[in-house]
This record gives structure tokens, C-alpha cells and sequence, in this order.
């Protein structure tokens, strides 16, 4: 099972995901691991806004609008170590 598959398992009824994995490099490449994963309700309406990427931080920006309601919302996660076959 991969690892958007277990979140999709793990998704409640009535939500949604967006999810950024950490891109590996070396020889593991073809997979990625760790990251970032925010649940939302279904009938939010949510953007992702692309931000660079970092050697040992993830992050995530999103604009969640809902009803007369404007979010921006910044996850990060920071690994302490950077990104290899690890």
C-alpha cells in the first residue's frame, strides 16, 4: 500500500486531503516519504500555492475559502536532516 493510498484509506467521510510528500533523491528516487498531509472537509474549496523547495523543511500553503470565509493556512515540517535514501 502506498503511502497516498493509507492516507486515502484513513480519509473520514465527508473530507479530503492535499498532501506534499518530501521528494527523495539518490537511489531510492523513485519513492518519496514523509511530508505534509491537511484534511479538510469536502465542500471547502482549496488551493495549493507553490512555494519552493528547502533541504530539510516541507511546506505547504493554502488558501481554504469557504462561504464568505478567505484562509490562508502554512504548514511546515521540519525533519532536522535533509533529504537522501533515509
Amino acid at each position: 500500500m502506498t503511502p497516498t493510498t493509507r492516507v486515502f484509506a484513513a480519509t473520514p467521510p465527508g473530507y479530503r486531503f492535499v498532501e506534499k510528500a518530501r521528494v527523495r533523491v539518490g537511489s531510492l528516487s523513485k519513492t518519496n516519504h514523509r511530508g505534509i498531509c491537511v484534511f479538510m472537509r469536502s465542500h471547502f474549496i482549496v488551493c495549493t500555492i507553490p512555494q519552493p523547495s528547502y533541504d530539510t523543511v516541507e511546506v505547504l500553503l493554502l488558501t481554504i475559502h469557504y462561504g464568505a470565509c478567505n484562509e490562508a493556512v502554512t504548514n511546515y515540517l521540519d525533519s532536522g536532516y535533509p533529504v537522501d535514501d533515509t
